[in-house]
């Protein structure tokens, strides 16, 4: 009896398995047909920049989501869906302002057997799409940049650079009107060094709200942002002096008293370019010029990759002369040198008062005739008449004893 039920209970099993093989044998011969109905698949416009070219642009599409049945084959039919089932709108034979009336397409995936024996229909209670078409208004606008991070010390931001410096936006022109600003936000902390990004542009309204508005296009939606940061950094102003009227240059500090105003300025550029500098040269002031005291305008010149942060353009330096005497000499010792060729030259100043510098004994020493003055005739050249020209003076007497001053002479020049 045991034996009966378990070979009846085989065959059950049996007659199970081969009902369901055959179900499955019969529905893939025959492709049982399904319904799926896709709801809320968006309306896609195509061929706006067609639009655009003509000046117009689409304001509103009703609807702009459509449902759509689909029936046919239950091995394809049940896999569509919004991800991969798209209605689209074709603008490009509008040429005018206003409502149109269009058909739209459905697209179907192409990874799909769609066609053929599948046998797929559609249907929807939308038969046509209306288009809205109004005119397209563009405004070109600045793009402007803000920082609203900070520095390290001893740092500082620049001026920020943006690429592109503006840009163009379009829509309905109620909605660009409503825009006062482009703007693009740097943001960062104790920064150290120059930043490089792209960033979003935002529209801004005149109360500084973010305007998001899909029905406004910009020509580009980012920009490309420099921030340059800065070492920051005071530096003395100096002078080269030259020695010079008695003063040589292991005496310049003791008899030489320099005053510059202002004393520093502060700098900024680059670590490497700020690093290596330890003070900024004024120039050359020749101290064999200068009797006692002179007072000199000299201009503050940096490199082009420094910024002046401080402003100042010129500086006024003060040099005095101090612990040391001066004598005049009045001195007839003359010589012309470079007299050109088939000319003659003959000194037309008798005497010139020299002034010599130093101490006080070494300048008891010197007499006119250890003094001789020589006049230059390199820029008389081929010419004939009387002529004022540079003179060197040349002394001959202790190492601390110089002359001071520039002087001329007046020559005589004939064939």
């Amino acid at each position: 009896m045991g034996k009966l039920k378990e070979s009846k209970g085989l065959y059950v099993a049996i007659s199970i398995l081969l009902a369901i093989a055959f179900w499955l044998y019969v529905r893939a011969e025959n492709d049982i047909p399904v319904q799926n109905v896709v709801r809320g698949i968006p309306i896609q416009i195509m061929s706006e920049d067609v639009l655009e070219a003509r000046g117009l642009m689409v304001s509103e599409v009703n609807p702009d989501t459509i449902n759509i049945t689909f029936e046919g084959s239950s091995s394809v039919v049940p896999r569509l869906n919004r991800n991969n089932v798209t209605v689209t709108v074709d603008v490009s034979r509008i040429t005018s302002e206003g409502e149109h009336d269009l058909t739209y397409t459905v697209n179907m995936p192409t990874n799909l057997n769609t066609t053929g024996g599948s046998g797929i229909t559609r249907t929807s209670d939308v038969t046509s799409i209306t288009v809205t078409v109004v005119p397209l208004y563009t405004r070109e606008i600045p793009i402007e940049g803000t920082f609203v991070g900070d520095v390290a010390e001893g740092y500082q931001a620049g001026e920020l650079e943006i690429t592109p410096e503006t840009v163009i936006i379009s829509g309905e022109e109620s909605a660009v009107n409503q825009v006062a600003r482009a703007v693009v936000e740097v943001g960062g902390d104790s920064l150290t060094s120059t930043y490089t990004g792209e960033l979003p542009i935002t529209l801004l309204d005149r109360d500084g709200q973010v305007i998001e508005n899909d029905q406004i296009s910009l020509s580009v939606d980012t920009a490309l942002v420099i921030l340059p940061v800065e070492v920051v950094k005071e530096v003395p102003l100096t002078v080269n002096l030259i020695p010079g009227g008695g003063i040589s240059q292991d005496d310049i500090d003791r008899y030489v008293k320099v005053d510059i105003q202002p004393e520093s300025i502060t700098i900024a550029g680059a670590a490497e370019d700020i690093e290596p500098i330890s003070e900024i040269s004024l120039g050359d002031i020749d101290l064999s010029q200068i009797i006692t005291t002179g007072t000199f305008e000299m201009p503050i010149e940096l490199a082009n990759e420094l910024t002046n942060i401080s402003g100042v353009t010129r500086a006024t330096v003060t040099v005095t002369i101090q612990g040391l005497e001066t004598r005049t000499l009045s001195v007839s010792n003359f010589e012309l040198r470079n007299v050109s060729e088939g000319f003659h030259a003959e000194m037309v100043t008798e005497s010139i008062d020299i002034q010599i510098r130093g101490p006080g004994d070494s300048l008891d020493q010197i007499s006119p005739s250890q003094i001789l003055v020589v006049g230059d005739l390199t820029d008389i050249i081929s010419a004939t008449g009387r002529y004022t020209v540079p003179a060197r003076v040349y002394l001959n007497g202790p190492s601390d004893v110089g002359v001071v001053g520039e002087y001329n002479v007046t020559v005589q020049v004939t064939r």
